[in-house]
């Protein structure tokens, strides 16, 4: 087991025994850095992975405080390993070039947007009427 897997097997164990109640502030990652004398990445590793099972809450410019009610998560079944294939690139290429071709397709990340989206006619009306010549 990992150093951070221990410590957030620890914190785990004092939320569960009663040390730490719902809604107490957790020490800060600093604090625990210093009472712990793990690394801060250790620490901080400690509190994502308690966060990830719900057993804490990350607060913004606040820290990090016992959960609630601790989430019951299903055991994950096994996922489906997919092996790595040789890939062509310009299959791909192919493939992103027809679909661009689709005009059912917004292409959002395009930096050039359709001219339809334009009231043109509106915008050539003000065009015009501030380019003209204004009577003193």
């Amino acid at each position: 087991m990992k150093k951070y897997q221990r410590l957030a097997e620890q914190i785990r164990e004092q939320i569960a025994s009663g040390v730490w109640q719902p809604g107490d502030r957790l020490p800060s990652l600093r604090e625990q850095v210093a009472s712990s004398g793990m690394s801060f990445m250790t620490v901080g590793h400690a509190y994502q992975l308690l966060e990830s099972q719900g057993r804490i809450i990350a607060r913004p410019q606040s820290g990090y405080y016992v959960a609630p009610h601790p989430v019951c998560r299903s055991v994950a079944t096994a996922a489906h390993v997919i092996r790595d294939e040789a890939v062509d690139i310009n299959t791909y290429i192919f493939e992103m070039l027809q679909a661009s071709r689709d005009t059912s397709v917004v292409p959002f990340a395009s930096a050039f947007p359709d001219p339809r989206l334009f009231p043109l006619p509106q915008l050539n009306a003000l065009w015009r009427r501030s380019a003209k010549p204004r009577r003193q």
